[in-house]
């Protein structure tokens, strides 16, 4: 499974790259619900409120939002160029600064 995962993944940021944040919101949404359930009954749960976690959890929001304003509003993409610029920019950052070091110094 991981290893169609990593094909179907990088097959799809090399055709389709606008498209991958669709991709990886739909699969957040359903592997994360199946592994706290298998984690909540090993009784380790709590792992998943890790840095790391709390940064996936962040980008299905984004995903999930995009979504939602790309179909309802997508004038609202245009208004606020800045503000999803510098989200995207403070995303980002965290996403590869803090979990950086922290895989680094670990």
């Amino acid at each position: 499974m991981g290893l169609m995962n990593l094909v179907v993944t990088t097959f799809l940021a090399g055709i389709a790259p606008e498209v991958l944040w669709l991709y990886t919101t739909i699969k957040i949404l359903i592997l994360v619900p199946s592994n706290l359930y298998t984690k909540y009954k090993r009784k380790t749960h709590w792992y998943m409120v890790d840095m790391c976690w709390a940064i996936l959890y962040v980008g299905c929001l984004l995903g999930i939002v995009l979504l939602i304003f790309n179909i309802a509003a997508p004038h609202l993409f245009e208004e606020s160029k800045t503000f999803w610029i510098n989200a995207f920019y403070a995303y980002f950052g965290f996403a590869c600064g803090p979990i950086g070091l922290y895989v680094v110094w670990n």
